[in-house]
């Protein structure tokens, strides 16, 4: 994507061909539920499906008690991911970020048929989720850019087409973008607080949409305004690589690792 927020680690001959082998997958999220641990999120600055042994790791998880939630894109998604994930996991966030295939190839810089690929993944894993009477909760996400800014209104309908329980929308940080906090990209914030207003008249008990503000500017851009984080910990950041970082925005940087788990 545009916005990507790894890649440091992507352009990295040193960091991007890691893969946790399957045994070490399961070995170290059987230790990390027997230590306690309630709650495993899977999530990348890459894709979380590419790895061909997820889902038999989020059943045996599931048996232990553990929850699993996964951020992914959507396109690799297969059935026997979906079954495992209706029956185990917690919520699914899908990264569509627009509401065309257009649009989708100029900010995912892709194939436009993998919108369709996402779309009708998420279809399929509502549906099997309404069969099943699962708990599973579904989340379209979508970063604003100002590429996409035009087609909030129109992803959100179609979401709520899709039949997802909530629409999480809130703006790509400009460092991810332009490489450094001291650039800003340039919102159309009019168009983008009508398209969240006529957004929000959609909701329905079933159906809610989060606009996230409370983090960024009054033009949409990332501020930090404290002076020291409260979430490292509260979370462990395994990396492919075998380092533990201190916080997911630093995975692939070393100097922010506090050991490993190889």
């Amino acid at each position: 994507c545009i916005w990507c927020n790894s890649r440091n680690i992507l352009k990295n001959p040193d960091l991007n061909v890691h893969k946790m082998s399957k045994e070490h997958l399961i070995k170290l999220c059987r230790f990390l539920a027997e230590w306690g641990v309630k709650g495993f999120c899977f999530a990348g600055g890459g894709e979380p499906f590419m790895h061909p042994d997820l889902a038999e790791v989020t059943e045996m998880l599931g048996e232990m008690g553990a929850d699993s939630a996964f951020l992914t894109n959507g396109t690799l998604i297969k059935d026997q991911d979906i079954e495992v994930m209706v029956k185990y996991s917690r919520w699914i966030g899908v990264s569509i970020d627009t509401a065309n295939r257009d649009n989708y190839a100029l900010i995912k810089q892709t194939k436009p048929e993998l919108f369709d690929r996402a779309v009708e993944n998420l279809r399929k894993l509502v549906e099997a989720r309404n069969r099943a009477g699962s708990t599973l909760e579904i989340s379209y996400k979508y970063l604003i850019h100002p590429d996409n800014a035009s087609y909030i209104y129109e992803a959100v309908k179609l979401a709520k087409d899709i039949g997802v329980d909530y629409v999480h929308i809130r703006p790509a940080a400009a460092e991810n973008v332009l490489g450094s906090i001291d650039f800003h990209l340039k919102f159309p914030l009019d168009s983008i607080n009508e398209q969240m207003q006529k957004s929000f008249e959609l909701e329905d008990e079933n159906f809610r949409v989060f606009g996230i503000r409370h983090k960024f500017s009054p033009s949409m851009n990332l501020k930090r305004n404290f002076s020291r984080c409260l979430a490292p910990p509260l979370l462990i950041n395994c990396g492919p690589d075998g380092h533990v970082y201190l916080c997911v925005d630093h995975r692939g940087k070393r100097q922010f690792s506090i050991g490993t788990h190889y």
